[in-house]
């Protein structure tokens, strides 16, 4: 990979889900622009910042080894400060995973049924499972936001009478099922919606019904939504990459791209094999 390129992605990772607004204009060591960022092609931003990274890099006289160097100690550092923001549970005996339960990497995610941004987030973290092959696995904890309820909560109440009725393997279908469905236009979430969907993926319709009406998966939904409130959390998708044998957590806010998750879990893979 091209230095700049490199170096491009390793500022979208510490960046983030930042946006930079259309009052901003583009500042650089007393440098400007009339023109707001936010106005830029994606194109001439790219340009812009492969010359201006270029320049740097020749007046620093770094060489291409020295360079990775520091982007590596960048990335580290940017995961130690991460982990002292925010504490997470661990995997535990009753969350819902998705993968090898001894994997080295965990993806938590604390997730709301009704949010957009987690509807699109839910597709990138199977992206991230699959690609890892046994080294990563998923846990799915509850985290309804008030705006998006009762519909919210309810579907994933619906989800823990899923996974009582039908295990583990049903939580994430019915899951996957309810993320497939449209938002925003489609965002309100019916007890008959959940029941019939239920019922198509083979789970009994009484049941199902019953186990919504009696209010009794609730109280797993609240405690996930506790949990995460002591996290830290007051937004969705909100997510930790938790190293299981360092005990390292890697918080992230939003819907991060795919290639954000891979950078800090290679890191995290390379240091925890070489012992670091």
């Amino acid at each position: 990979m091209a230095r700049t390129g490199r170096l491009w992605q390793v500022a979208s990772l510490i960046i983030g889900s930042m946006v930079v607004g259309a009052g901003l204009s583009v500042m650089a060591q007393g440098e400007s622009s009339s023109a707001p960022i936010g106005k830029w092609s994606e194109g001439k931003l790219d340009d812009y910042l492969d010359q201006r990274i270029e320049q740097r890099l020749q007046e620093a006289g770094l060489r291409g080894d020295q360079l990775d160097a520091r982007i590596d100690q960048g990335i580290l550092a940017f995961i130690a400060r991460q982990q002292a923001r925010q504490k997470v549970e661990p995997l535990q005996l009753d969350d819902h995973v998705l993968g090898d339960r001894s994997a080295r990497i965990t993806l938590i995610e604390y997730s709301d049924y009704a949010c957009p941004y987690c509807k699109r987030f839910h597709a990138t973290v199977h992206r991230v499972v699959e690609h890892y092959q046994g080294k990563v696995n998923w846990v799915y904890r509850h985290f309804p936001l008030s705006i998006h309820n009762p519909g919210a909560e309810m579907a994933a109440a619906g989800a823990e009478c899923a996974a009582e009725l039908g295990g583990n393997a049903a939580f994430w279908t019915f899951s996957d099922r309810i993320f497939q469905r449209a938002l925003p236009a489609d965002r309100a979430i019916s007890t008959s919606g959940l029941i019939s969907l239920a019922a198509k993926l083979g789970l009994a319709r009484g049941q199902f019904k019953h186990c919504l009406d009696s209010g009794r998966t609730r109280a797993a939904v609240r405690a996930d939504v506790v949990a995460g409130e002591q996290a830290g959390i007051t937004g969705t998708p909100a997510s930790f990459v938790y190293d299981n044998s360092s005990g390292t957590t890697v918080p992230l806010v939003g819907a991060r791209p795919y290639e954000q998750f891979t950078r800090i879990i290679d890191q995290l893979l390379a240091r925890s094999s070489a012992g670091g």
